[in-house]
């Protein structure tokens, strides 16, 4: 009976004992996760958790387990070392790289498999085939290798325990494995997120430097811009930026920048210029003007001076879309027009009207043109498409510019006797075409439909009639804004070459259809404004085909359109 008491009393003491032992290890267990944990928190760089996690790991083992942990590379392809402070640095070195597939070992089948795969003894296990020698002579046996999946279900790497003789995992080994598995896993998507945040940031950084460095450009370009630019914000318009120019336009000294612009130039009260604003404003659309008489206070004493300009104010908007501001683009006409006005008052004061729009205009035409042209460039290689929208109606507004030159040269010619034909034989209808490609590529809102004889020659001077012909295309896309559609004809008729040109606008009325080829005439619709132009184009168109021998014509019904055709000897 002594005996049976003293063998329960042992058993007794030695369970005691082994539950003990376990809590001490659980404890441990829990304490090294805790370290672990801590260390996740305070940021530490990812190879010094993942060693601290091998040697928490290797501190619960009675058995001399050997830990390695390996990340997948980005390409998900290879598996690189983590962490593996207790094995051979000739063993990592070695499995560095190595590529995941079904028979790559145990971590590198794990990986492939996404599931948890156990070599009981490497000496016979075939999926060590290929890397056997490389473990047993590192005196490895055992390998236990178990995928780091993560929440998105992407394989991170593994978690591998090496024992240096055959052995198979107990049911303590398999939680420890699970529990330092969730560990891992955490760590290493914390320090993934960590790194994401870390390039978001750097990269809105970027983006942030960049576009303070395009706004400086930008600002840049619009300070030193040959035209009148304004930027103006918010429903009040307030001004944002005004270059060198547009201040002295309207009189250099004043105060402007981050006032409202019924503030800043309060004698623009009444005379429309609020209320443009206003609309583009609402409605997110462009408006463009001719010649507009502005009366600005320049000098600060309260007396208004005539101004006038051509403008567009086009919206401008932000990431979003919505309509932030307006911006404004114009140029100073008022010596055009002033020089224009003495002409028609008096002829031909004309010889200084030619002078002073040769001299004012000629010049810094072409330049600004071509910086215009430059800085377009520049923003189409920037994807600014608003910008280069805006620089293209200034574009188009340059072009009219230029022919309303030339019209007004051409006219000092022919009232001169010095207009001069150069006769050639040429083919008419690959001129007609030409003119054509030319005028379509500026009204984006027209179909210029033809209908050409092929192969008709003609002998006169080639350039010339090509301006006549441009001029009727130019008229009849100006004098139909409602419609889309141009109709182009070259006929052979009765020994004759016959150009009509058809368009379906405002046509003109009868009073007036005498007239259209008179110098300085403009036709006006009912209740319409009148165009813009000098009315020199057709006059011009006319008299050169009369000095071809040839005749030119109207028909017309207001409201539906115009037909202007012109006939030149088909001989010469």
């Amino acid at each position: 009976m002594g005996s049976t008491h003293h063998t329960r009393t042992t058993i007794a003491g030695t369970s005691m004992r082994a539950r003990a032992t376990r809590r001490r290890r659980l404890e441990a267990l829990v304490q090294g996760q805790t370290q672990v944990l801590e260390m996740i928190t305070r940021r530490l760089p990812l190879p010094e958790i993942l060693e601290a996690i091998a040697r928490w790991v290797e501190a619960q083992s009675r058995d001399g387990v050997l830990v390695s942990l390996l990340l997948l590379d980005a390409e998900r392809q290879h598996l690189l070392h983590g962490a593996a402070p207790s094995l051979p640095a000739s063993y990592n070195n070695a499995i560095h790289g190595l590529a995941i597939g079904p028979s790559a070992a145990a971590c590198g089948t794990a990986a492939y498999r996404r599931e948890r795969v156990i070599a009981e003894d490497i000496a016979t296990d075939p999926l060590w085939e290929s890397y056997r020698h490389l473990a047993l002579r590192h005196g490895l046996r055992a390998c236990w290798s178990t995928p780091l999946i993560g929440r998105d279900g992407d394989v991170l790497g593994t978690f591998a325990m090496y024992y240096r003789q055959p052995r198979r995992p107990t049911a303590d080994d398999l939680k420890l494995i699970d529990l330092v598995s969730r560990t891992t896993i955490l760590a290493i998507e914390q320090k993934q997120a960590e790194e994401e945040r870390e390039r978001l940031l750097a990269r809105e950084q970027q983006a942030l430097r960049q576009a303070e460095a395009e706004r400086q450009r930008l600002h840049g370009l619009f300070m030193e811009a040959p035209a009148l630019i304004a930027v103006f914000r918010g429903p009040e318009h307030v001004f944002e930026l005004a270059n060198p120019l547009y201040m002295r336009s309207i009189g250099q000294g004043r105060e402007v920048l981050g006032k409202p612009i019924r503030a800043a130039l309060s004698e623009l009260e009444g005379q429309g210029n609020f209320e443009l604003l206003d609309e583009v404003y609402t409605r997110g659309e462009s408006c463009e003007g001719h010649e507009v008489l502005v009366r600005l206070d320049r000098r600060g004493d309260g007396a208004l001076e005539d101004r006038f300009f051509d403008f567009t104010y086009q919206p401008s908007r932000n990431g979003a879309g919505e309509v932030d501001g307006v911006l404004v683009h114009a140029a100073d006409v008022t010596e055009l027009v002033r020089a224009r006005r003495r002409a028609e008052e008096s002829e031909e004061q004309k010889e200084d009207f030619i002078s002073i729009a040769g001299h004012e205009l000629k010049t810094p035409l072409t330049s600004l043109k071509a910086q215009a042209q430059l800085l377009a460039k520049r923003l189409r290689r920037e994807g600014n498409a608003g910008a280069v929208g805006v620089l293209g109606k200034m574009d188009l507004q340059l072009n009219n510019m230029t022919r309303l030159i030339g019209d007004l040269l051409d006219d000092a010619k022919l009232k001169g006797g010095k207009l001069k034909l150069q006769p050639s034989s040429f083919d008419y209808t690959v001129l007609v075409r030409e003119c054509i490609e030319v005028v379509q590529r500026t009204a984006a809102q027209h179909t210029l439909d033809c209908d050409l004889a092929p192969d008709v020659t003609l002998t006169a001077d080639r350039e010339r009639i090509g301006e006549v012909v441009t001029n009727l295309l130019t008229n009849a896309v100006k004098y139909s804004p409602d419609a889309d559609r141009v109709v182009v004809r070259v006929a052979r008729e009765d020994g004759e070459v016959v150009t009509s040109v058809r368009d379906f606008g405002i046509g003109i009325p009868a009073e007036q259809r005498e007239h259209v080829f008179d110098r300085f005439f403009r036709a006006t619709a009912q209740g319409e404004q009148s165009y813009p132009g000098l009315g020199l184009g057709l006059y011009i168109a006319a008299v050169i085909v009369r000095r071809h021998g040839g005749r030119i014509w109207v028909e017309s019904e207001e409201g539906r359109g115009s037909t202007f055709a012109f006939a030149l000897p088909a001989g010469g």
